[in-house]
Order: C-alpha cells, then structure tokens, then sequence
C-alpha cells in the first residue's frame, strides 16, 4: 500500500502522462531518466507538497500541493504553440477537476500560469496546479 504522497504524485503523474498520449508530447516525470531532443516540445511534471493538515470528521489526512507542469519549446519556436499547450494543460487540469489514486482522492483548486523563462535553448512556461489530496474516512 502506498502512502499519500506516493498516491498523491502517482495520481496526478498519471494525469499528465495520459494527457502527454493524448496529445502527442513527451513527458518527463520526477526520477525517471529522459534526454530532450532539442527540437521537440516536452512536459515535466513536479510535486512540491506541503505540510499535512490535522485529521477531521471526514478525512483521516489532507495535504496540499503544488503539481507543477513546465511546457517547454525550442526557445526559437516563437510562443504560439507553447501558449497554446499551456491553454490545454488548463483545460484539462482545470479548478474542480479530481484524479485518484487507490483510497487517495486529488482535487484541483486553481492553475496559474507562471512567466515565460528562455534558457539553454528552451522557452519554458511553468503551469502551477494547487491540489488538495484527501485520504477519505471510510
């Protein structure tokens, strides 16, 4: 059985990687290895979590999170289909959107997006997703 930080990241990594196939682009995800090819668009997902909230009258555990997603182009592909990426990663994470994984429920609060950072021949625009996860009484 995995704990909630595990499932918490194991639900929205899932997320991401079905909506990387979705729409045909490459994901990369914390501790597994991936090499960018310098000319094709990629997403890496982070899970920055937060200190646990005390237990309540309906879940045993509450956390909230940062599930970042950086878009990143070819920084000389102009930002029209990296904002465009951007516009569908928050369609598709958007505030109320849930994602599970075994007895953890993740909710989405809110997606910022975050400025447009060039380097080492990338254009990078970070997604903030805030996410509560829940680990329900039963």
């Amino acid at each position: 059985m995995t704990g909630i930080l595990e499932s918490t990241q194991r639900a929205m990594d899932g997320a991401l990687y079905q909506f990387g196939q979705d729409n045909a682009i490459a994901v990369a995800l914390e501790g597994q290895g991936y090499e960018p090819d310098a000319s094709v668009p990629y997403l890496a997902g982070h899970y920055l979590p937060a200190p646990t909230e005390q237990a309540d009258l309906f879940w045993t555990e509450r956390r909230r999170a940062i599930y970042q997603i950086d878009v990143s182009y070819p920084q000389l592909a102009g930002t029209a289909d990296l904002n465009a990426t951007c516009d569908a990663v928050n369609a598709a994470f958007k505030a109320g959107s849930t994602f599970t994984h075994g007895t953890i429920g993740v909710e989405v609060t809110s997606v910022d997006f975050g400025p447009l950072i060039t380097q080492n021949g990338w254009a990078t625009r970070p997604v903030s997703i805030k996410i509560e996860a829940y680990t329900w009484r039963l």
